[in-house]
């Protein structure tokens, strides 16, 4: 019996210890996430998704920015990113580079 609820206890202090490491790692995101700004880029000349999935995967590689989605059919990167770590002129240069063309920002 006592075998028991040593288990149950131990168990049961794993569990709690578990939800407050949770926690902690919830509330850092939560503290990034307050300084993030999502813009809208309208990209030119992509002429098919494997041109947004290249750039997709270049925006990613980008050291502040937290997320980006690029869509071929409606021409759109929408792209979440930190403003202290990365600034937009370099998502227009890195549309350049690529081949492709910066028609506005939103």
């Amino acid at each position: 019996m006592k075998t028991i609820s040593l288990l149950l206890v131990i168990s049961l202090s794993a569990l709690l210890l578990g939800c407050e490491e949770q926690s902690s790692e919830q509330i850092v995101q939560k503290k990034e996430s307050i300084n993030l700004q999502t813009t809208k880029i309208k990209v030119g000349k992509m002429t098919c998704q494997g041109c947004a999935n290249g750039l997709i995967k270049k925006f990613s590689k980008v050291e502040g920015v937290q997320s980006v989605d690029v869509s071929y059919a409606t021409s759109l990167a929408i792209v979440s990113f930190d403003p202290s770590r990365v600034q937009t002129k370099s998502f227009s240069d890195l549309i350049h580079i690529s081949g492709y063309e910066t028609l506005w920002f939103e």
